[in-house]
């Protein structure tokens, strides 16, 4: 529904700028800077023998780009011509050569898991030589040394006893962008119609607040229009992504897998994965706090950390062993969340807590590669901020965002630049989605101090507007939002 999406966005955003219009491709940019080469020296001081670089080509040269890449040894993991843009594993000894090719307009290193080599840790100016930094208070000297911190005094309570005042006064974006005026004087103008994509990672979909949205003519419709990530597991591996190379048959209502006997859904061949929950919550991005424990049930001893994975590769239909009963038959029929709209849930909540004690997931399948992924909402970043955008209260709900008719379409991104720019991609070529919000990550703008626009999450967001249309934000509050990072 992009015809509407300048009503909306002046609806969502009415305290930024509009967004400037697709401008000039920008100069090239074929070489690395001084952070780039700090991290290829990393590299080899490592032993690694490869590094992922992003890139976008010259215009209309990404397939030659791509053949240069595999001449030189490279390793292609995402390509989209429509914007010429190129993920690759590419060989040490040939990133310079690579960089400086004609086809390549710009490239950097995508990072993950690690801050920049050169990067500004903390966000604090080094200070030359042995200048004080006492009479420069939050600065350090270039040999580390920070101020001493504070002694507080011995009537200090610590830590401070927390007051429910935040919770019984919530704070509400709605007054300070002049929403709730604007939402009295036209009452069905509330994001109905359109969609919103969150580049985040994946929101809580179970909360109320983010169970309906509505269409044009004000119907009720699901709220969450696409729930997917674009992490590649070789480079972010949050054990999401399930290699489902096993497979069993089963016959008479059941099969044996791992030791181990299983009642089916049907007769048939399937392909089998182990979910371990163990490995659900690794990567430290996401702003969650699952300890390890994706059910729930405090892992009492002896308990397994393992859920069984079916999937049906050719009917493209999934069973995931919740209660680990070992029984199928109990558990919900799912699919990709493009194809088979549904969530799953793990654990089983206790309404007499304060607290939920349940995990909802969506379904994700790459049938090229054989795997299938479990999106787990968990992150307590994305959730705030869908929440503040399009929070509908519904009949359980307990508050609204700017604009609770529009639908989401939520876009985990993880935290390196490829997942950013191909998230980014995703959402904005999707045909529902009008307006993309772009939650960057300092990790890798950062250091990135030209803002220039030859940034390559840059470029590409400049060619995704242009080619659809679609309107992309980044908050003015985010550390490494600044003219020319978005579009």
């Amino acid at each position: 529904m992009k015809t509407v999406a300048t009503a909306f966005a002046a609806l969502v955003f009415l305290s930024l700028a509009t967004p400037p219009d697709a401008r000039a491709q920008p100069p090239r940019r074929p070489f690395l800077f001084k952070d780039a080469r700090g991290e290829l020296a990393q590299a080899r001081a490592r032993g690694e023998s490869e590094v992922v670089l992003v890139m976008a080509a010259m215009p209309g040269r990404n397939a030659r780009l791509a053949a240069a890449v595999e001449g030189m040894g490279g390793r292609i993991g995402f390509r989209f011509d429509e914007v010429d843009y190129l993920r690759a594993w590419v060989p040490l000894d040939r990133v310079e050569e690579l960089v400086a090719h004609p086809d390549v307009h710009s490239v950097d290193l995508s990072i993950t898991g690690r801050s920049r080599s050169f990067g500004l840790a903390d966000d604090e100016p080094e200070l030359p030589g042995d200048v004080s930094v006492a009479s420069a208070p939050g600065l350090r000297s270039a040999a580390g040394h920070r101020p001493a911190a504070p002694v507080p005094s011995p009537d200090t309570i610590w830590p401070p006893v927390l007051s429910d005042q935040p919770l019984r006064n919530r704070y509400s974006p709605l007054g300070d962008m002049r929403a709730i005026d604007w939402r009295e004087r036209n009452p069905t103008w509330d994001g109905r119609g359109v969609t919103i994509a969150m580049i985040d990672m994946l929101p809580d979909m179970l909360l109320p607040e983010l169970q309906t949205a509505r269409g044009l003519a004000g119907e009720e419709v699901p709220k969450i229009a696409v729930y997917r990530n674009v992490l590649d597991p070789e480079i972010e591996d949050n054990g999401w992504w399930l290699e489902m190379d096993d497979m069993v048959e089963a016959a008479g209502g059941g099969f044996v897998y791992r030791d181990s006997a299983y009642t089916a859904p049907r007769d048939g061949v399937f392909r089998i994965a182990m979910f371990d929950e163990v490995r659900a919550d690794t990567m430290g991005v996401y702003g969650s706090s699952l300890e390890r424990d994706v059910n729930r049930d405090g892992n009492p001893e002896g308990s397994s950390r393992l859920f069984a994975v079916l999937w049906d590769e050719g009917a493209g239909e999934v069973w995931v062993d919740t209660d680990q009963d070992r029984d199928f038959t109990d558990e919900t029929l799912m699919g990709d969340y493009a194809e088979r709209p549904g969530f799953g849930v793990f654990g089983t909540d206790d309404p007499g807590t304060p607290v939920r004690e349940s995990v909802g997931f969506g379904v994700q399948i790459d049938r090229e590669r054989g795997r299938v992924a479990l999106n787990l909402g968990i992150a307590s970043h994305g959730t705030l901020v869908v929440g503040a955008v399009l929070a509908s209260r519904g009949e359980a709900g307990r508050f609204e965002g700017v604009a609770p008719g529009a639908r989401l379409a939520a876009v985990g991104e993880g935290g390196s630049a490829y997942g950013q720019t191909e998230a980014t991609i995703v959402a904005a070529s999707h045909p529902d989605v009008d307006v993309v919000y772009f939650e960057q990550s300092s990790n890798i703008t950062r250091n990135y101090l030209l803002r220039d626009g030859r940034l390559v999450p840059s470029v590409i967001a400049d060619r995704l507007v242009e080619r659809y249309g679609a309107s992309i934000f980044s908050p003015t509050t985010s550390p490494s939002s600044a003219p020319s990072t978005t579009s």
